[in-house]
C-alpha cells in the first residue's frame, strides 16, 4: 500500500507538470527573431556572359609537356612546362628566351599533383654549349 501511494503521488506530479507545460499559450516573439533575411547577393550576370567568355572559363585539362632548351647563357636547360597545347608549350619557352627547344610528348597524368599547373620544373644541366 505504501508503494502504490508514492506511485500515485509520482503520476499526480508528473501530471501536473504535463498539463503546465502543454497547455501554456505561446509567448508573441518578434519577427526579427523568427526570421532573419540573408544577406547574399548573386550575380546573375555571370550566367549572361558571351560564349568566347563562358569557354575562357572551361579551358581544357593541361598537358605537362617535357622539354630540353638552351638559355641566353648557353646552359642546357631540361624540365617540365604545363600547357593545354603544344604550341602554348613552345610560347612560354619563348617568352622565357629559350633556343633550341625540343618538346617530349606529354605522359599521361602528373607525376606530383600538388605543383600547380602554371609553375615551370627546371634542372640544369652541368654542361654548358658553347
Amino acid at each position: 500500500m505504501f508503494f502504490w501511494g508514492i506511485a500515485i503521488a509520482f503520476l499526480m506530479v508528473l501530471v501536473i507538470i504535463a498539463l503546465f507545460v502543454f497547455l501554456q499559450k505561446p509567448k508573441a516573439v518578434p519577427v526579427e527573431l523568427v526570421f532573419q533575411k540573408p544577406k547574399i547577393e548573386i550575380d546573375f550576370k555571370v550566367l549572361e556572359a558571351q560564349q568566347k567568355g563562358v569557354s575562357e572559363i572551361f579551358l581544357g585539362k593541361e598537358l605537362e609537356f617535357g622539354y630540353q632548351a638552351t638559355s641566353e647563357q648557353g646552359t642546357v636547360l631540361s624540365g617540365k612546362v604545363s600547357a593545354p597545347t603544344e604550341e602554348e608549350a613552345l610560347k612560354i619557352l619563348e617568352a622565357k628566351k629559350y633556343t633550341n627547344i625540343t618538346l617530349q610528348k606529354p605522359a599521361m597524368g602528373r607525376e606530383n599533383p600538388f605543383v600547380p599547373y602554371y609553375t615551370i620544373v627546371e634542372t640544369v644541366a652541368a654542361k654548358k654549349t658553347k
